[in-house]
């Protein structure tokens, strides 16, 4: 749900709707039509922020809400902990949260991802996170967690994906993010290609010789050319992979918001609630082990391949 719909904007007294793109002043938290605005050309409250001027959400009657006092994201005054951030709500006459959020250490346990929060539900775009939960299968709990962390915008270790840290290009298969693990996957290819020419260049020219005794023929100046775009090369292989454990949950999540979005296409709102959108959604989001060993397999399998079909011929010779 959209965070400010309802809310008048103070400009042209108008209420904010869920399809309405909305600018919230820095200064003082206003939300206000981007189209009034740009042509108002400043903040309806801009002469008051001299004065320490605060937009708050109205109070009282439906749609009222409370700021959350870590991101400000807006809530419903029942909430104990923030549907973004995770922090616990301060909310007059509730009694104090329990577990970490109560002795202040929520900000320690959140960060690292060990402590779960209540099953408090937050949408996006029209997606719900229930739906969210189904599509991600056994891992939501996590991701969802993740998710919240990148659509407070704040930056944090937390939201980062160990598991692409680890695999690059490949854990997006896994997701069966096609497109732009194909596209990491090239970058990937222009990095690595670098590196292994000049490990051939290398083996001819020191190992070959040194190690198994035989001198094979190799490009003195391919050497000295590769050396240094190797080196480079070999940076950007590890940007690479840093680039997909800090983008890997953002891409996910777009996704993920745009693949249940396709599906709502699909199904009638009054649908969505069956077991046939929630096995579609299960069959969407369903993880693909098989498509990124296949791929591992067949990138590492060519590159394999391509240096005994150069290196054969001249063993051969050498006699081996």
């Amino acid at each position: 749900m959209h965070r400010y719909e309802n809310c008048i904007c103070d400009l042209c007294q108008k209420p904010l709707t869920a399809e309405d793109e909305v600018v919230v002043c820095p200064e003082c938290g206003a939300p206000m039509h981007r189209a009034c605005y740009a042509k108002n050309g400043a903040c309806a409250h801009a002469a008051e922020h001299a004065g320490g001027y605060e937009w708050h959400y109205p109070a009282g009657g439906a749609g009222a809400k409370v700021a959350c006092a870590h991101c400000g994201a807006q809530n419903d005054p029942a909430a104990r902990f923030c549907q973004i951030c995770g922090a616990p709500m301060a909310a007059e006459g509730q009694p104090a949260p329990e577990g970490p959020a109560a002795n202040g250490e929520w900000r320690r346990a959140y960060t690292y991802g060990n402590y779960k929060q209540p099953a408090e539900e937050f949408d996006v775009n029209g997606v719900s996170s229930e739906e969210m939960r189904t599509y991600l299968g056994k891992s939501a709990d996590s991701l969802l967690l993740r998710f919240r962390i990148i659509l407070s915008e704040r930056f944090s270790p937390a939201a980062w994906n160990i598991p692409a840290l680890l695999l690059g290009p490949f854990y997006f298969f896994y997701r069966r993010m096609k497109k732009i693990g194909l596209l990491l996957l090239l970058v990937l290819v222009a990095v690595y290609v670098p590196g292994w020419l000049y490990s051939t260049e290398v083996f001819k020219s020191t190992i070959a010789p040194q190690m198994f005794g035989i001198t094979l023929p190799y490009s003195e100046s391919l050497l000295r050319l590769l050396e240094p775009i190797a080196a480079v090369a070999s940076w950007g292989r590890l940007f690479l992979h840093f680039y997909c454990g800090m983008r890997a949950n953002r891409l996910l999540l777009t996704h993920v918001i745009g693949d249940i979005r396709s599906l709502h296409e699909q199904f009638p709102e009054s649908e969505r609630g069956g077991a046939d959108y929630r096995r579609a959604l299960s069959l969407r989001g369903a993880p693909s082990a098989l498509s990124a060993i296949v791929i591992f397999l067949v990138f590492y399998g060519v590159m394999y391949a391509v240096t005994a079909m150069r290196l054969a011929p001249l063993l051969a010779e050498a006699g081996l």
